[in-house]
């Protein structure tokens, strides 16, 4: 009898369902954020970087790369990478995390090493840049980022 890990990672069982029910699954948030809620359930860094990532509209913004050439699309990638680290205030390093798993599902392949969460966390902290006006301090953003910050932080 197979377990549940018998059946392959996580990303290639989104990608498998993917390939079964359509690409359409990337557009919904509701039905994506159900999807990795359950596949990375013991995950809980990964899955709250994926969850953030749907939630800054990641999965679509790669969709509407499809049909444009590699080169182009390589340079697309680099830039919604350094907006959602901008716009989230996550570290660069480790917004590749969930745009890699969702270049892979959608077949693009890798644009940046893969970097594992604990590893991350070990690293010197990157030099701080100046606040832009979304992240002053009391902003909205700045309150959504602490709160990504704590989880990404959490041993829970």
């Amino acid at each position: 009898m197979k377990t549940p890990d018998s059946y392959g990672t996580p990303e290639q069982r989104i990608k498998d369902i993917i390939n079964l029910y359509g690409l359409d699954i990337l557009t919904s948030k509701s039905r994506l954020t159900s999807l990795i809620r359950d596949m990375y359930a013991k995950d809980i860094k990964v899955r709250n970087l994926l969850l953030t990532s749907i939630q800054a509209g990641i999965p679509v913004k790669l969709l509407d790369l499809r049909g444009i050439d590699e080169k182009a699309r390589e340079g697309q990638i680099h830039y919604i990478a350094d907006r959602f680290s901008d716009d989230f205030t996550i570290p660069r390093e480790a917004v590749y995390h969930p745009i890699n798993i969702f270049t892979y599902i959608l077949g693009y392949g890798t644009y940046c090493p893969p970097l594992s969460i604990p590893e991350a966390e070990t690293q010197a902290d990157p030099i701080q840049e100046p606040a832009s006006p979304l992240t002053e301090p009391g902003s909205e953003m700045e309150t959504i980022a602490g709160i990504v910050r704590t989880l990404l932080q959490s041993d829970i």
